[in-house]
């Protein structure tokens, strides 16, 4: 079985606890760091994972979750604007490459 489902928590708030991490260590190593750091992408990153998180939760309370709805469901939009997100995330971490190459 999934160990998420075991856990007393929603889904929701596990994600939302998975985000706060790295947004914490990446304010951390932003103001140390000896460059300056351009946030534009992960700016689209955080936008569009709001916006997919939001889908996902409109699925979730059934505001959005509509069985004859094949084309555009809550959680089905939540897989899309997530990998738009992880997209925006890759375009923002790969100004760091050359320090590590």
């Amino acid at each position: 079985e999934v160990l998420v489902a075991k856990t007393p928590f929603p889904i929701h708030t596990i994600v939302l606890v998975l985000l706060v991490g790295p947004l914490t260590t990446e304010a951390l190593a932003s103001r140390r760091a000896s460059e300056p750091v351009s946030h534009r992408f992960l700016y689209l990153c955080l936008v569009f994972i709001a916006v997919a998180f939001a889908f996902s939760a409109s699925d979730a309370s059934r505001l959005r979750c509509d069985p004859s709805d094949h084309l555009f469901p809550g959680h089905a939009v939540w897989h899309e604007f997530g990998a738009v997100s992880m997209i925006f995330a890759f375009l923002h971490y790969r100004q760091f490459a050359r320090l590590f190459a």
